[in-house]
């Protein structure tokens, strides 16, 4: 069970770090400048690496799935930013909030189950 609360942790400390990452790059394309550094889209999507990863992992496979699309599109929000493309960067930015959710939903629900195991121990 330690193991398991140690793998839950680390995983999602990542996912708290890849929203966090997400939110400043989206901050930027929403700032004055209208511009996302290529180094900070980089940095995103270098997240897939540990996502892939979590795939692996039967508890972890749709949330990491779910947040590989995230990624995507984010990404992809930023790049339209880049272009002056606002209204596809604006539905890009719309799609990565509700996939997001989607992933936060999966999450919340493996908590409780995980709680659950720890009750039933």
């Amino acid at each position: 069970m330690e193991e398991l609360n140690a793998k839950f942790r680390a995983r999602s400390q990542r996912l708290i770090e890849l929203g966090i990452a997400a939110n400043h790059i989206a901050n930027k394309g929403l700032s004055k400048t209208r511009r996302v550094p290529t180094n900070l889209i980089r940095g995103l999507e270098d997240f897939k690496l540990s996502l892939e990863a979590m795939r692996e992992d039967p508890r972890y496979k749709s949330i990491a799935q779910l947040n590989i699309e995230f990624v995507n599109e984010v990404v992809s929000f930023a790049k339209a930013i880049n272009a002056g493309s606002m209204e596809i960067a604006e539905d890009h930015l719309r799609n990565s909030v509700d996939l997001h959710q989607k992933s936060d939903d999966l999450i919340n629900a493996l908590v409780d189950e995980i709680e659950v195991s720890a009750d039933v121990i």
